[in-house]
């Protein structure tokens, strides 16, 4: 395959046009769904292709195919070329790229523990032992859970003279409980509902402790079958886990993408309220709060890392929030042109090989400030700690969103007092962010990672990771509507 791709590049070498790039990628992907301590299903799934992009005439062309015999590959990079010159006749602004210095490098995430080294059974030993416990319990009617593997290998070739190889691990898996509480099913999940994913091994897995937290989902559900629904007001909350992560996915995440700025995105919620006038100036947050974005390793193995983006562009870090106010778009080449900047951010991902390389969060981070997650309870007076999300929505320009979780733990005079079913809070992304008046310190700061950010057309999943210590929002609107 590598004398192959070494004449696809001499070829991309002759190509009239102002660049031309390839992806070859070998995905494999193992979901592992379990129900009950028996597993219930294996999805095993495996691809293999070229994807091409070409810029001629100051747009764009792509083309990719999974049959990998030369005449075809010269074909598709063929038509990559010609859709740029059609495409051309009809564009609305003409693409120009920030320069990038040609790399020839190899890079691998780095693990303890290769999944596809072990067998089955020890791959799910710990899911199903910590299910069949949490189903051993009278009150609860059902447990599951799943497992996700995944490995990717990807070259990245350019007409400038790129060679890149990369490998790439994502692991993660989610437990979860379910009872049916006054005729509505009632759930707790750990790591949250949607599992916890890391650029690590089987180590990821290791590090859940199923058989420990299941225990504690167990607790609460039993003292959720007699504790109230969410009262409705106006209340300080503390955010932790997967629902605050989620909370910095859906607001200033993808806010913060600047195809959303220029219109490239216009699905899933796909516009911004991030105006590139707002740029260095504009308060988004309170002072403590300081947001990032690292596409490498350096923040920890955030499910979003790597060594180059899929233009070849090298990982770093994006101050998007500093003190409370708006520093930084996650950019491509391209837009970072527009913005006139001089370098890509390295934000650009592709799903896979059939996929065209779009503008994407990595790895966003709430960076700690100071104190432990309990001194914050402490201070609190009266008001819910919130953990794993249940539901979300919000508006086109990422403003308005309303966020439901599994559970609220009631604080009164600094205190846990009890739990609450069906906790829901709405708010405005710049009210609500600037009403954080607390952040725990680095002692509290841990990684999360989502599977499956959906954006784009036609649909494009991705990795992402988000770390974070719990935060406390003031006077926050609060309760089922």
């Amino acid at each position: 395959m590598k004398e192959l791709l070494s004449r696809l590049q001499h070829k991309m070498e002759s190509v009239d046009c102002e660049h031309a790039d390839l992806r070859y990628v070998e995905s494999e992907r193992v979901r592992i769904r379990s129900k009950n301590g028996i597993v219930d299903e294996i999805k095993e799934t495996t691809s293999r292709g070229i994807g091409f992009r070409v810029l001629k005439s100051g747009t764009f062309g792509f083309s990719s195919t999974g049959d990998l015999s030369e005449k075809s590959l010269f074909i598709h990079l063929k038509q990559a070329q010609e859709m740029a010159e059609r495409f051309s006749k009809i564009r609305h602004t003409e693409v120009r790229l920030v320069p990038l210095k040609p790399v020839k490098d190899q890079w691998a995430t780095p693990i303890q523990k290769d999944p596809w080294k072990l067998s089955l059974d020890e791959w799910v030993a710990p899911l199903i032992e910590a299910e069949t416990k949490l189903k051993s319990h009278s009150w609860i009617d059902s447990a599951s859970g799943v497992l996700d593997f995944t490995r990717k290998r990807v070259t990245f070739i350019s007409k400038e003279g790129s060679w890149i190889e990369q490998v790439l691990y994502r692991t993660g898996g989610w437990l979860y409980g379910e009872s049916w509480i006054a005729g509505e099913k009632v759930r707790r999940s750990w790591p949250g509902p949607s599992g916890l994913f890391l650029a690590q091994g089987y180590e990821a897995i290791e590090s859940f402790k199923f058989m420990e937290e299941g225990e504690r989902l167990a607790e609460e559900l039993k003292e959720l079958q007699k504790s109230p629904e969410a009262p409705t007001g106006t209340f300080d909350l503390i955010l932790k886990g997967s629902i605050l992560a989620l909370q910095i996915h859906e607001t200033f995440g993808h806010a913060s993408e600047s195809d959303r700025v220029y219109g490239y995105e216009d699905n899933y919620g796909g516009r911004t309220f991030l105006n590139p006038g707002l740029l260095g100036g504009f308060p988004v947050a309170s002072p403590i709060v300081n947001l990032a974005s690292h596409s490498g390793m350096e923040l920890g193995p955030g499910a979003g890392s790597f060594a180059y983006d899929d233009e070849g562009v090298p990982s770093k870090r994006l101050d998007i929030i500093q003190k409370g106010i708006f520093t930084g778009y996650q950019t491509s080449r391209e837009t970072a042109f527009f913005l006139n900047q001089p370098e890509s951010s390295a934000n650009m991902v592709a799903q896979d090989w059939p996929h065209y390389p779009i503008i994407r969060m990595t790895n966003v981070s709430l960076l700690p400030h100071k104190g432990m997650l309990d001194q914050i309870i402490s201070d609190t007076e009266k008001g819910f700690l919130l953990d794993n999300e249940l539901s979300w929505s919000i508006d086109q320009m990422r403003l308005d969103f309303q966020i439901g979780g599994e559970v609220g733990y009631r604080i009164e005079k600094g205190k846990i007092i009890g739990l609450v079913r069906f906790p829901f809070y709405h708010g405005n992304t710049l009210d609500f962010w600037r009403s954080c008046d607390r952040v725990a310190g680095p002692e509290e700061w841990r990684l999360w990672g989502f599977p499956d950010c959906g954006k784009g057309g036609p649909y494009q999943e991705a990795f992402t990771g988000h770390g974070l210590s719990p935060a406390r929002f003031q006077n926050v609107p609060f309760g089922r509507e």
